[in-house]
């Protein structure tokens, strides 16, 4: 599950980006947000599947780091990314997206 949310992030903020940058070379609006830049990154427990961090890690260059079990102690550190993503190997989890970076998403609806 978070290898999907994780892929999916990084394929829409690509896709984000190229837009801006044709949004900007046709002159008719200014957008200054660089989506490469965005850091996403996957918090796990102990439990998850070692492939998938590996996958995560060096096929799609997402940042892994690994927290105690329990909803509450993954929560915290995903607020540590412009996108947080976690997930418990029982299914448990989201993804978090900073305030700031909503609100540049939001001047493109």
């Amino acid at each position: 599950m978070i290898c999907l949310f994780g892929v999916f992030f990084k394929k829409i903020l690509g896709e984000l980006d190229n837009l801006t940058k044709e949004i900007n070379k046709s002159g008719v609006l200014y957008i200054c947000e660089d989506f490469s830049r965005w850091k996403i990154g996957m918090v796990q427990t102990a439990y998850a599947n070692g492939s998938s961090t590996k996958y995560m890690r060096e096929v799609q260059k997402l940042e892994c780091v690994f927290s105690a079990n329990g909803v509450k102690n993954l929560h915290p550190m995903a607020h540590h990314y412009d996108v947080g993503i976690y997930c418990e190997s029982n299914g448990h989890g989201t993804f978090t997206v900073k305030d700031d970076k909503v609100n540049i998403l939001k001047l493109l609806l």
